[in-house]
């Protein structure tokens, strides 16, 4: 490797840090808060490393609360329906960066995804709601609604404190979930090492587990359980009255509880394990 070389690999390295150095920035531990306007919602989009808090009320509000020269890089705004926040710059460092939300029962969605984490720790009451979580992103929700859509992907972790008549589940690539509260109907699907545990009481529960799915329901009590299981996922449920079961490959079910058992599929080296 000649000088010139070692010269122009040294010059790129160097404007390669200086321009990460550039785009981000480190907060003064100044802590300020800021009341932004914000017009009706019913949508959340949380695209970044942020911790956003939501609480119930009669009319959105918003306030930001964070170091001072942060704020600058904190963008919330409303485009249609969405209310999207995000940052222009990568925060290194800062003493609070918090964004404190008010909705109203109209808010029918939450999006978030790099690593930002959204709280509720009083209960929200809307109708219906759908929570999609991606790369990263954490929720600790407590929530009532009559209709639950949770979608999570990628190492998401997920809290949530539910009643719902209808909860429909959707976790994929190593996501986890805990779910406690009472859900009439419960639809889970649970794929590729991603872990659903559940406690509390319904009346139904379908379980679909595949790929290194596990669902961990032993403390979910409820009256009829159907499940399809397969490729080495494992299952634990408790179920009063009736299970159905499509098992399959390397499957393994414990079931406790007394129930009848309707053995619909049951192949493969899949096991069923009575407590």
């Amino acid at each position: 490797m000649n000088l010139k070389f070692k010269l122009l690999f040294l010059t790129a390295i160097l404007s390669f840090f200086n321009i990460i150095a550039q785009s981000s920035i480190k907060g003064n531990k100044i802590v300020i808060t800021q009341n932004r306007d914000v017009t009706s919602f019913t949508a959340i989009e949380v695209m970044d490393d942020v911790d956003v808090y939501l609480f119930q009320g009669s009319t959105p509000y918003l306030n930001v609360e964070a170091d001072e020269n942060l704020h600058e890089s904190i963008h919330t705004k409303i485009e249609g329906s969405t209310l999207k926040i995000y940052l222009s710059n990568k925060i290194r460092s800062s003493k609070k960066l918090n964004i404190l939300i008010t909705v109203t029962d109209s808010l029918n969605t939450i999006t978030a995804k790099g690593n930002s984490n959204i709280y509720a720790d009083a209960r929200l009451i809307v109708r219906s709601l759908v929570l999609n979580m991606y790369d990263n992103a954490d929720a600790t929700l407590k929530l009532d609604a009559d209709n639950l859509a949770v979608n999570g992907f990628k190492n998401t972790d997920l809290k949530l404190d539910v009643f719902s008549i209808n909860t429909a589940v959707n976790i994929t690539e190593s996501c986890e979930l805990k779910l406690e509260g009472e859900i009439e109907n419960l639809t889970a699907d649970i794929k590729n090492s991603s872990v659903l545990t559940t406690k509390g009481k319904g009346k139904t529960q379908t379980i679909t587990a595949t790929n290194n799915g596990s669902y961990k329901g032993e403390k979910f009590i409820v009256n009829e359980t159907t499940l399809t299981i397969s490729s080495r996922s494992d299952v634990y449920v408790n179920t009063k009255d009736k299970i159905n079961i499509n098992a399959s490959d390397t499957a393994e079910i414990t079931s406790f509880g007394k129930p009848e058992f309707n053995l619909i599929k049951f192949d493969g080296k899949a096991k069923l394990h009575k407590k």
